[in-house]
């Protein structure tokens, strides 16, 4: 089941416990139905569209439920839900926004050499100001390549690659998983 937001708005001022947002959630490319959280930190709220029943819903949130649990920080496995699968979805589309300026402004790269005792473990840097991303040319390219051997340049990254590096990047162990799929999938391509 494919599951996504569209016509998603978040009023970052108003998210205080949770985020403030209002999206209309697409089941299988079908307007099925509008999710929403006042953003007080309680659950988010699901509601039909027009010619859509809250069986349609239920259907969905049963489908969620049905899948393998979801690991988190390596330590427990817990049960997915509609609210939870909603809220992932909901950080992505804020995280991409603030990621999609962050590349506009900066040459962001994953330097997978970085490791401990470096307080840049597997992290990515940005070089504000000194090259412009939209005038990354090959001899920059080169130069980066060079001084950080086996970097990823996100900024030349499909965006839900970069995206996956940079929502992983808290977290040493799935940024260097998330780096071995993206260059396992570009030595195939």
């Amino acid at each position: 089941m494919k599951i996504e937001l569209k016509n998603f708005k978040h009023a970052a001022f108003s998210s205080k416990g949770t985020a403030c947002f209002t999206a209309t959630v697409y089941v299988d490319d079908v307007k099925t139905f509008i999710a929403s959280n006042s953003g007080q930190g309680e659950c988010s709220s699901f509601y039909p569209v027009d010619g859509k029943t809250l069986e349609d819903v239920h259907q969905v949130e049963r489908w969620i439920e049905s899948q393998p649990k979801i690991k988190l920080m390596d330590e427990f496995e817990v049960f997915d839900s509609l609210d939870y699968f909603i809220a992932r979805l909901v950080d992505r589309q804020i995280e991409t926004v603030r990621l999609k300026r962050l590349l506009k402004k900066h040459v962001i790269i994953y330097d997978p050499m970085s490791y401990p005792p470096s307080p840049k473990a597997g992290a990515l840097l940005e070089f504000p100001g000194s090259v412009k991303p939209a005038s990354l040319n090959d001899k920059q390219r080169a130069s980066l390549e060079e001084k950080y051997t086996g970097c990823l340049i996100l900024n030349d990254l499909e965006l839900d690659q970069a995206l996956d590096m940079f929502l992983a990047s808290n977290v040493p162990e799935r940024m260097s998983e998330v780096y071995r799929q993206i260059k396992d999938k570009s030595e195939v391509a």
